[in-house]
């Protein structure tokens, strides 16, 4: 056997080993204040309530209630909720719309959230929500893109969202995408940053 301290330098002169991957759904942390982070424990344990959901009103009140008692965190979950429709549920139609089902429970109960105002858990829906319907369109059946509707329809009739914004998302669900328009206004309005130097982006 080699003496311990050639093992020793076998080792340093090896290659580096590969850093392990950042945890999933770590860029829905970017530009959210580190007191707003779920944690990992936190946001497995929300992902896998997603994926359980078998659409009954059991199901959905349940996790609504998990999404409520994490207010401060709405815009990662926001967040979170965005990337599992399009990441791993894309191509299953029925958990989209249960997905969906449950944002429209979240909206309908805005202001029972006792860690967040009103106008901020719907603003942190609001800013993901035309990929969020983009992606739950794709490859609906005729049913469920009249449920989609449906539930359009009452968020208009309650004023959750602004008359424009209501006229755009509308407009994603019948084109089943985000047209140039709707992203160039999301992008004005939510997602452009200020330079350092204080220049117009």
């Amino acid at each position: 056997d080699a003496p311990a301290g050639d093992k020793i330098r076998s080792i340093q002169t090896g290659a580096a080993p590969e850093p392990a991957p950042p945890p999933k759904f770590h860029e829905c942390k970017h530009g959210i204040p580190e007191s707003a982070w779920l944690t990992d424990a936190q946001i497995e344990e929300f992902s896998k309530k997603l994926e359980a959901m078998a659409g009954t009103k059991q199901d959905i009140t349940d996790v609504k209630d998990w999404v409520l008692d994490h207010g401060p965190s709405m815009e990662m979950i926001a967040r979170i909720v965005s990337m599992k429709v399009h990441n791993d549920f894309l191509h299953q139609p029925d958990k989209k719309l249960f997905t969906l089902f449950l944002v429209h429970d979240v909206l309908h109960h805005n202001k029972s959230c006792p860690n967040v105002s009103p106008e901020e858990l719907l603003t942190s829906f609001e800013k993901v929500m035309p990929y969020i319907l983009a992606s739950c369109m794709y490859k609906q059946p005729p049913e469920n893109c009249e449920k989609v509707l449906g539930m359009l329809g009452i968020w208009q009739q309650n004023a959750l969202f602004s008359g424009v914004s209501m006229g755009m998302l509308q407009q994603v669900v019948r084109m089943k995408t985000v047209p140039p328009e709707v992203k160039q206004l999301w992008d004005e309005r939510f997602r452009r940053r200020r330079p350092a130097n204080g220049a117009p982006a």
